[in-house]
């Protein structure tokens, strides 16, 4: 794993080594490295599940932002998208209504 990870420092306990990434990838590889430490934390190990916990919670509501992000814009594309189909609709709706006009005129002879 390369960029941010969770190292033991002696005086601190379990810290990261830089800031929380703003790939999801990454953000999933601190999760399991933090869910590692944690499930080796239990019992005796109490404070260090404590330390492995904070970083996971910590971890853990960066990459809800980051999916949220996400999924704005593509809410976002999603309304664009939809705008677009109704105009294209509306002007379908005028073609076919021209179009039937042009064949009631030719019923009536008005035009040939």
């Amino acid at each position: 794993m390369t960029g941010t990870q969770i190292v033991n420092d002696p005086a601190k306990g379990y810290i990261l080594t830089g800031p929380i990434p703003d790939s999801e990838h990454e953000q999933l590889d601190l999760l399991k490295q933090a869910a590692d430490i944690m499930s080796a934390g239990q019992g005796v190990g109490a404070p260090t599940f404590d330390h492995a916990k904070r970083i996971f919670d910590l971890v853990h509501a960066f990459m809800q932002v980051t999916i949220t992000q996400h999924l704005s814009q593509a809410h976002e594309h999603l309304r664009t998208a939809t705008r677009r189909l109704a105009i294209a609709t509306w002007v379908l709706v005028v073609v076919t209504m021209f179009l039937g006009a042009l064949e009631v005129l030719k019923v009536y002879g008005v035009i040939r």
